[in-house]
């Protein structure tokens, strides 16, 4: 928040860019509700995502916009089924791939 009103107070803009998990992008979703200055629209990646920790899945889209999480805390709720998923799935493939080894993230996406 600190960061976004410092761009704020400088009159530049900023904008959210995910590549999180649906807890993460929760958060950003309700930050960008919350600030005045987050106006110009965020760009998310959740359509690279077949999976994630939190109950029904990847956050989706509608006619281009993710709706904003409502329910306690941020929204989303942990499914500890899933974690457990993506945790065996980062023992036996390790960390999603950064971009730096080479494409981001192919082998993690939709297929």
């Amino acid at each position: 928040m600190a960061f976004i009103r410092a761009a704020e107070l400088l009159g530049v803009g900023f904008r959210f860019h995910s590549g999180e998990t649906g807890i993460a992008s929760a958060a950003y979703l309700h930050l960008t509700a919350a600030l005045d200055h987050v106006r110009d629209p965020s760009q998310t990646l959740l359509h690279w995502y077949a999976d994630d920790v939190i109950e029904g899945g990847p956050l989706r889209h509608e006619g281009g916009f993710v709706a904003l999480p409502h329910g306690p805390g941020l929204g989303v709720t942990l499914d500890r089924t899933a974690l457990a998923r993506c945790h065996q799935r980062y023992l036996d493939e390790g960390a999603f791939p950064d971009g730096r080894q080479g494409g981001y993230g192919g082998a993690f996406r939709k297929r």
